[in-house]
């Protein structure tokens, strides 16, 4: 499996079209509202891989999860990406969070080898 580099939740990101450079904005560190349920507008989660040895070409499907702090699941995103370079990076953006009850929200990334159909 590749060795992964950058997690992280921001605001907004960007990737320079003539240098193919990555920026970061506003990372999310933490939330505070002063009333329930609220909403997230705009979340993007930026995850940079190191490829390891035999992972050409290798293709993976990532999913990041949000779970509430009762235990439900917020939002899930599921996306598959290929491991054609030394370093590849995903973005994935949701738009639209909700943000039901306060509390800790839990986000956890998973990677697996993807199958045939994926």
């Amino acid at each position: 499996m590749p060795k992964l580099l950058i997690f992280t939740a921001s605001q907004s990101s960007a990737i320079d079209a003539r240098t193919n450079s990555m920026s970061i904005f506003e990372i999310i560190e933490e939330l505070r509202s002063p009333k329930f349920p609220t909403r997230l507008r705009q979340v993007d989660f930026v995850v940079l891989w190191q490829r390891q040895k035999n992972e050409e070409n290798a293709r993976l499907e990532q999913r990041i999860r949000i779970e509430r702090p009762d235990g439900q699941e917020a939002s899930v995103i599921k996306s598959a990406f290929v491991m054609n370079n030394a370093r590849p990076r995903k973005i994935n953006r949701l738009d639209d969070v909700p943000i039901h009850i306060p509390g800790e929200y839990n986000i956890e990334r998973y990677a697996r080898p993807a199958g045939p159909g994926d």
